[in-house]
């Protein structure tokens, strides 16, 4: 076999381009790869930390013990690389370095896929018979702009950018026909090993592969009036057998039920034409700014293709009108870019391109139609989609500019040929700069502290401090749960970040949760701990064990709720910032129903009568309002139904005239709302409820606003919502609103709603359900 020494020189050139590249901007990371995270906030910290701990920690190769205890969650759902860290964890028995260099082996993977990016461009450039010149430096151009790199400081399985040029490669081998079945074995052992990564990752090649077969069929029906269905049947098993094999490999292996099938985001997160076709972090912005001031460049969407290559396919496009014209047949321009696959593949990035931009969803007011493609919605960050474009669009760039670069060499215009093919390529490189130059710097902020040795002294000692055979679970104030979207609360990222390197070092799993889709009914259970003690609470029954759990607070954080716990926990460790405790299990299940009666007994003679309620001070304000409306069926404290409404539609469910109320004083209203339904109650409790204040025709939304989502309080199939104000203003009316999504189609139910001055006591002895109940201030006590 003869070798070609010019390909030789060639690759050799450019892996020395690509080292210089990685070692230039990140030659602290490749020197020392376990020295460093990514990220310590947020999405970063937790990707980071789901994959540490199922390496070093997991039980179950399925099933994430780390967080959402006691139920935990399917591994495909964490973002924890899954292929990798599976891997990984089958190798540590063998090779225990595994878990210790867990974060330096992710770190290196995620930068030397950059030119393993630079690698598959390069080839697939060679494969489109492109010169070698310009497909070095196209290659390089490229993968200095890639969007994905944004996504190395949190979403890490994200950041692999040579998964659709890899794709692009393969199938345009497979459509060359040489290595066909070889080329049809590897894409579609690809597209799933993208899938085992990241499902954003699968189904973006997927997409591409299916909208390809679609684009070239119905090409090859109207060009050659016949179709070639045995190729097309092949590509499209390549799309459909490894997302067929995915969901099923996640419906197999997840043993959790009651998801959502509505998550949050497709509507906020879509690519925009600003995010494509504007740069989003160049030398460029300042003139943007000027020209396009107030674009709209959503962060999901972020697909910048850069203006060489803005300009060339503006140029191509109009050659590409004038062949259309001469053919009298719509046609993209065949003399430029010579390769029908890839003209084929540009069609279909187009209509992926408007797929991300949530067309034709976005047009019309057609918003609502979404409901009715739960596939679709199960991808809620669709601007993502938009990297297709990016490298097609950028590969067609470095074809065409090949094209120009051969005219001008056969005219022996040589140094203008080499010229262009450096110039166009430099521009992708100077506009991708600011990507590498800003991203290198906020890697390497934070230590790794998944390793002990490189955290804080106090931390360390802290750690090493705490029996972890003595805990079953370590719960974190102020709570956080984030999963479901239909129960929750967020924090902050002190508390997250100490509550992964607790975990995570001590090997203990967390009660609470920074995931996504996780079940319903376990969100509502794990929410509920921190209720009353004197309501049920369901997932009593799904722990274990007695021991005790481990709390991790930030000092002067917590609520009210929280801090009566900390009153009865054992403190630990106190530190500037944060503090540990212990805490019993049965310290949250205490039945307290008895107490509570007990102190009404010993009040009630001291408490009067007023509007049928017993209360502390009759100079006080209050209002209790039922609700009763015998059309609904649905009743939380009798059978006279309650209040019921469309979700979408503005409620107000109290109001109270000027000068009504007395001034300066605080009030709290609280309600009960209906969370049960189809699949464990999903979305039912959406929406934000606040009061409105009305003063000469101006409408204020005071704060809080509040969502039933974040509430503790459930009491079986009720949740109770909880939101206070301040009356400065006697001309001023109040009232107090609900509004949900304007896409919203549940119905929702409001019953049983009291309004008190917040220093007032509001108590009224009641059967509820043919039991002895006790009102309190609209809690429902009831002995058991």
């Amino acid at each position: 076999m003869k070798i070609n020494r010019k390909s030789v020189v060639y690759f050799v050139v450019l892996l020395a381009l690509i080292s210089a590249f990685l070692f230039g901007f990140y030659g602290k990371i490749m020197r020392h790869p376990d020295s460093y995270m990514f990220s310590s906030r947020g999405d970063g910290m937790k990707n980071y930390y789901t994959y540490a701990w199922y390496i070093q920690h997991n039980k179950s190769f399925t099933n994430f013990e780390g967080m959402n205890y006691p139920y935990g969650e399917n591994f495909t759902y964490t973002d924890c690389h899954p292929a990798l860290s599976l891997l990984l964890k089958m190798l540590q028995p063998l090779m225990p370095g595994c878990s210790r260099y867990s974060t330096g082996i992710l770190n290196l993977m995620m930068l030397l896929s950059l030119g393993l990016t630079a690698i598959v461009l390069y080839l697939l450039f060679r494969k489109l018979n492109v010169d070698y010149l310009p497909a070095l430096t196209g290659a390089m151009g490229i993968m200095a702009l890639s969007p994905q790199i944004f996504r190395m400081t949190g979403h890490y399985a994200l950041s692999y950018s040579f998964f659709i040029p890899l794709t692009i490669y393969l199938l345009v081998v497979f459509e060359k026909g040489a290595k066909r079945k070889t080329a049809f074995v590897m894409l579609l052992l690809s597209i799933l090993m993208f899938f085992s990564v990241h499902a954003y990752l699968g189904m973006m090649t997927a997409a591409m592969v299916f909208t390809y077969v679609c684009i070239s069929l119905i090409h090859q029906l109207i060009k050659e009036r016949k179709i070639n269905v045995a190729r097309h049947a092949a590509l499209l098993t390549t799309a459909v057998i490894p997302t067929a094999l995915y969901y099923l490999f996640v419906k197999i292996t997840d043993a959790h039920t009651g998801r959502t099938t509505n998550p949050w985001g497709i509507l906020e997160n879509h690519a925009e034409a600003g995010s494509v076709f504007l740069p989003v972090c160049s030398p460029l912005d300042k003139i943007k700014e000027t020209v396009f001031p107030g674009a709209l460049q959503p962060w999901e969407g972020w697909s910048y293709i850069g203006l060489a290559t803005i300009i060339v396919l503006v140029i191509y496009l109009v050659a590409s009108v004038v062949s259309s014209v001469k053919s009298k047949s719509l046609m993209l321009n065949k003399t430029w870019v010579e390769s029908q696959p890839l003209r084929l593949l540009f069609v279909s990035s187009i209509f992926i391109l408007a797929f991300s931009m949530f067309v034709p969803f976005r047009w019309f007011q057609l918003e609502r139609m979404i409901n009715y493609f739960d596939m679709i919605k199960q991808f809620r960050a669709i601007g993502r989609f938009a990297w297709v474009f990016y490298f097609v669009s950028t590969i067609m760039l470095v074809c065409i500019i090949n094209k120009a670069f051969q005219k001008l060499a056969g005219k022996k215009y040589v140094i203008s040929a080499y010229v262009l093919a450096v110039a166009f390529p430099l521009l992708l490189f100077a506009e991708g700069w600011n990507y590498h130059r800003i991203t290198s710097k906020d890697i390497t902020k934070s230590p790794n502290l998944f390793d002990i040795q490189q955290l804080p002294e106090t931390l360390q000692k802290d750690i090493s401090a705490v029996n972890a055979y003595h805990y079953q679970a370590i719960l974190s104030f102020p709570f956080f749960y984030i999963g479901s979207d239909n129960y929750g609360k967020t924090s902050d990222d002190e508390i997250y970040r100490l509550s992964f390197l607790f975990s995570y070092h001590l090997g203990l799993p967390m009660v609470n949760s920074y995931l996504t889709r996780t079940s319903i009914q376990e969100s509502k259970n794990i929410m509920q701990l921190l209720a009353s003690n004197f309501y049920h609470k369901d997932i009593q029954k799904d722990l274990p064990d007695d021991k005790a759990f481990l709390i991790v607070s930030l000092n002067n954080k917590s609520d009210s709720a929280e801090t009566d716990y900390l009153k009865k926990a054992t403190l630990l460790v106190k530190r500037d910032n944060y503090s540990l405790y212990e805490i019993y299990p049965g310290v949250f299940f205490e039945n307290t129903a008895d107490r509570e009666f007990q102190k009404f007994e010993e009040l009630k003679d001291k408490l009067f009568q007023k509007d049928g309620f017993l209360v502390s001070d009759t100079s006080l304000f209050f209002r209790f309002i039922d609700f009763k409306d015998p059309a609904t069926t649905i009743s939380f404290s009798g059978a006279d139904g309650c209040y019921s409404g469309l979700q979408k539609d503005f409620h107000i469910l109290f109001s109270i005239g000027k000068g009504k109320l007395p001034l300066n004083r605080k009030y709290t209203a609280r309600l009960w709302m209906y969370n049960d339904g189809e699949n464990y109650g999903q979305d039912c409790l959406g929406g934000m409820i606040f009061f409105q204040k009305n003063n000469a025709d101006k409408l204020e939304w005071l704060q809080p606003i509040v969502s039933a989502t974040n509430s503790h309080e459930i009491n079986g199939k009720w949740s109770l919502v909880e939101l206070s104000f301040e009356n400065t203003d006697s001309t001023a009316s109040y009232e107090l609103v609900f509004k949900g999504s304007e896409l919203a189609e549940k119905t929702v139910y409001f019953d049983d709603l009291l309004i008190y001055d917040r220093e007032l006591l509001v108590y009224k002895l009641i059967n509820l359900r043919n039991r002895k109940s006790l009102f309190k201030n609209n809690h429902r006590i009831e002995l058991r």
